[in-house]
């Protein structure tokens, strides 16, 4: 546990500003990203979640100049994104399910909020698994084979601008469908805050949804506003020339 600590810490280039424990920092920063502490305090310290957060800062950290410098090739964040944030989603999608199954089971007589966050986690693990799978099976492979061609190392992907730009609107709507099931998750509980007589599976439960929403609202924009643009650019190119 303090090796992980200590990892996660030396790979983040911002260091917490609050107390060890506390979630102020969240609630006051300009940049929602989950911090270690937070981390820490919600068990789920995980070799998967460890990287996922310290990729997603340094993908951050490049975005300004990701596409027009292209300090971020496009094949090497497509991968990334599968190895880290997607890992990451199938680790804890199943273990936030088990406590909401667990939580709705035990005492969704006393918490009805519980069944109703279970049904929507059965949606969003629906929803995430078939997003997931577009992007590793299509969407994915395309970017990869444009930016093969536009290095002179593959001939041009098969295919029509039209039809790829639908791919990745049609992807920014789940993003944008994904994010709504989350926020309304986050409506049902009054901001993941448990209620003070919950027990410690519920608190584990809402804590993991909060760092689950962040992370996700974080691959989303890397993706939204880096990775996309600069595969539509890319095609763009390829059709120009043709």
């Amino acid at each position: 546990m303090e090796e992980q600590a200590v990892l996660l810490e030396s790979t983040l280039l911002e260091p917490p500003v609050d107390p060890p424990g506390t979630r102020a920092s969240l609630s006051r920063s300009q940049d929602p990203l989950v911090t270690p502490h937070i981390i820490m305090e919600s068990g789920i310290l995980s070799e998967t979640v460890l990287t996922h957060t310290a990729f997603i800062r340094g993908v951050e950290c490049n975005r300004s100049t990701a596409v027009s410098a292209r300090t971020a090739p496009l094949t090497e964040l497509t991968r990334m994104i599968v190895h880290h944030h997607h890992a990451y989603v199938r680790e804890e999608l199943p273990r936030l399910h088990a406590l909401a199954d667990a939580a709705a089971t035990a005492c969704g007589h006393l918490y009805p909020e519980m069944v109703r966050i279970l049904r929507k986690l059965r949606r969003l693990a629906g929803d995430l698994t078939f997003h997931m799978h577009t992007k590793e099976t299509t969407l994915f492979p395309h970017i990869e084979a444009l930016e093969r061609h536009h290095s002179g190392n593959a001939p041009a992907p098969i295919g029509r601008t039209g039809g790829f730009q639908g791919h990745v609107a049609e992807m920014v709507r789940e993003h944008a469908c994904i994010a709504g099931l989350l926020s309304e998750m986050r409506a049902e509980t009054h901001g993941f805050a448990a209620p003070a007589a919950a027990g410690a599976a519920i608190a584990d439960l809402y804590r993991g949804l909060e760092t689950f929403e962040q992370l996700r609202q974080r691959n989303a924009q890397i993706e939204n506003e880096v990775l996309f643009p600069a595969a539509i650019e890319l095609e763009r190119q390829l059709f120009a020339t043709r």
